[in-house]
């Protein structure tokens, strides 16, 4: 398994410029974040904020090949539906 450091780079290599403009609101969250600032803590997953749908959905497709087989195995549809309810939970 990758490091969470190299997870994080190369899922920024991937997002590029196109995700850096103010009308495409993202941030890492989380103790990823912490640990970015330089915290020493061990991050055990990324948490990735987006404000546009969009974004989400394209966060989940970079994010794939690091999903746990059982989020793997789940059609995309129905990835996305977890994704979407996840989110809707929060906000309740």
């Amino acid at each position: 398994m990758e490091a969470w450091s190299d997870v994080l780079a190369n899922l920024i290599s991937q997002i590029g410029p196109s995700a850096t403009g103010p009308e495409t609101r993202w941030a890492v969250i989380g103790s990823a974040a912490t640990a970015v600032q330089g915290c020493a803590v061990t991050p055990r997953g990324i948490d990735l904020l987006a404000v546009h749908w969009e974004r989400v959905r394209r966060f989940v497709a970079l994010m794939e090949p690091y999903n746990p087989r059982e989020l793997r195995a789940l059609s995309r549809s129905r990835r996305l539906a977890f994704v979407q309810g996840s989110a809707g939970e929060s906000r309740a």
